[in-house]
């Protein structure tokens, strides 16, 4: 289990008992969470804000596959079934392991820029694994969807660490995460004779 400390403790660096001395990754970690870098221009510093407002509730992905569902052609079709399967199963994959894990968030506090207060574990970040989960996926099936929904994923994992809501490693565990289930979930689909494009009630190819 990570180990669980206040960061009001760390930057003091007294009153610290043993077992709330952080570990040099947890140390780590959180300094590297206070050296991110703000976005050089307000534009973009508010366009990675409303993208991690809109993938709040997986809203962002869902909303992305039910325009493919309803306005692709049948290999989109196909490939957004794939990434909704692989949404689902990265949100339950990544919330089992908050609970197993139990890592603290940073302190309310520090949240930033956020429309939510989350009150769940920290370890690893849902948003980054939902992201590359659906990324991979889709991606794997259209590659040519690759690169923008890439950029969205690393835009949303970004906006949660500048949010100050997540440590940098909760959100590179999301992406790796995710990013794992994505490539199971295209290759599942594909080496089963494509049962989610049956299921969905069309063929992808």
């Amino acid at each position: 289990m990570i180990e669980r400390y206040t960061l009001s403790s760390l930057e003091s660096g007294g009153g610290m008992s043993p077992e709330d001395s952080p570990s040099k990754i947890e140390a780590a970690d959180t300094a590297s969470m206070f050296a991110l870098p703000e976005p050089a221009q307000p534009q973009l510093a508010r366009g990675i804000e409303v993208l991690g407002d809109m993938a709040q509730g997986s809203m962002l992905w869902l909303g992305v596959s039910a325009l493919m569902l309803v306005f692709g052609k049948r290999r989109l079709r196909y490939a957004a079934a794939q990434g909704i399967a692989s949404l689902l199963v990265s949100t339950v994959a990544s919330h089992g392991l908050k609970r197993l894990i139990q890592r603290r968030r940073p302190p309310s506090s520090l949240f930033r820029r956020t429309s939510s207060n989350p009150s769940s574990y920290s370890f690893p970040s849902s948003h980054a694994a939902v992201g590359a989960a659906f990324t991979s996926s889709v991606g794997s099936a259209v590659p040519a969807l690759a690169p923008l929904f890439g950029v969205a994923a690393l835009g949303v994992g970004y906006s949660r660490i500048d949010a100050r809501v997540h440590f940098p490693l909760d959100v590179l565990a999301g992406w790796l995460l995710g990013g794992a289930i994505g490539l199971g979930v295209h290759e599942l689909a594909d080496s089963s004779g494509s049962n989610l494009a049956r299921l969905a009630g069309f063929r992808a190819r």
